[in-house]
């Protein structure tokens, strides 16, 4: 199955000021004459919108330096609501924000290694803002994709879309599917980004970022939302807890897959895992509320954070 982006140039006019982006402009076209075609119009929107992302400056007109490691959540706007919106909160649960208002469901934010952009989807897309909330511009139209996942270099995005794990370069109109296999969920790359990590029907899976070497890391099938430490030596994951089907604990794992050991064991964990920029502490949803919560990495109590409940997905500012 293959899964074809198609990618919206209406809004380039309306990016922050593209004064300083000639040259991925003139990258596309063809012995000084401005191009027509639809693939390299797509082309020239992904350029502008790479460019910006890795240069995070505010000479292009574009965000601003902003407080980091924020955590990204998606939630729904009241208890019980259907229509996820993307908020953000400290650590400490000060200075909550709701950055999108769209009649949309918008979930799986993902930060960008700069800090300074939110790509996330919204509906069947996904989208692009920055960290204020402002300048919300569709990046690709796809299928359904979830679980969004940055790469360390800024350059490309993993996802899932129909059981499958794909990835594509912002200077690429089309997907790469990431393995054959199906049913892979939850993409997560290494710090390094030569590997991605995933949930399969047999565990969680590692593979190159090209796609070649599956390794199995763990033979459990209800094993899910494998995310790497910042160091890049650990794995936190999801286990089933035996006996309870909708019940998870967070395990963790060397990078190779040795020495699994559980780090909760009694509240209910749901949702995608997220590590602290350190590495000290893991953020997660639990409870029946779905609250956001945190957990030393090296065990300990569980805190709450205030007023942050029904969440669906989370993602911690570098």
């Amino acid at each position: 199955m293959k899964i074809i982006l198609k990618f919206g140039i209406s809004g380039l006019e309306a990016l922050p000021s593209l004064s300083t982006l000639d040259s991925p402009i003139d990258w596309v076209r063809k012995g000084g004459k401005e191009t027509s075609n639809t693939a390299q119009a797509a082309v020239v929107l992904l350029s502008v919108a790479t460019l910006v992302l890795l240069l995070g400056t505010t000479g292009c007109g574009g965000s601003t330096a902003t407080q980091n490691g924020l955590l990204a959540v998606s939630r729904s706007v009241t208890p019980g609501g259907l229509t996820g919106q993307i908020w953000v909160v400290a650590p400490t649960g000060k200075g909550l924000r709701r950055l999108t208002h769209d009649r949309s469901d918008d979930e799986s934010p993902s930060w960008s290694p700069n800090g300074r952009w939110i790509a996330y989807t919204r509906g069947s897309d996904i989208y692009l803002m920055d960290a204020q909330g402002r300048h919300q511009r569709l990046l690709t139209r796809s299928h359904h994709p979830e679980s969004l996942a940055w790469a360390p270099d800024g350059r490309r995005l993993a996802y899932e879309a129909d059981e499958l794990i794909y990835t594509f370069s912002l200077r690429v109109a089309e997907p790469h599917l990431l393995a054959t296999r199906s049913y892979a969920y939850e993409p997560a790359w290494s710090p390094d980004g030569r590997r991605i990590a995933f949930a399969g029907d047999t565990g969680i899976i590692v593979v190159d970022a090209n796609g070649a070497h599956l390794t199995r890391l763990t033979d459990n099938k209800s094993d899910a939302s494998p995310v790497w430490s910042p160091d890049g030596k650990t794995i936190a994951f999801l286990r089933q807890k035996r006996g309870l089907t909708a019940v998870y604990n967070i395990y963790l794992m060397d990078s190779d897959g040795h020495h699994q050991r559980a780090l909760t064991n009694g509240a209910p964990v749901s949702g995608r895992l997220a590590w602290a920029p350190n590495g000290k502490q893991l953020a997660f949803l639990g409870g029946g509320d779905f609250s956001l919560r945190l957990i030393p990495a090296a065990g300990g109590q569980t805190r709450r954070v205030d007023h942050v409940d029904y969440g669906t997905d989370i993602s911690w500012q570098p």
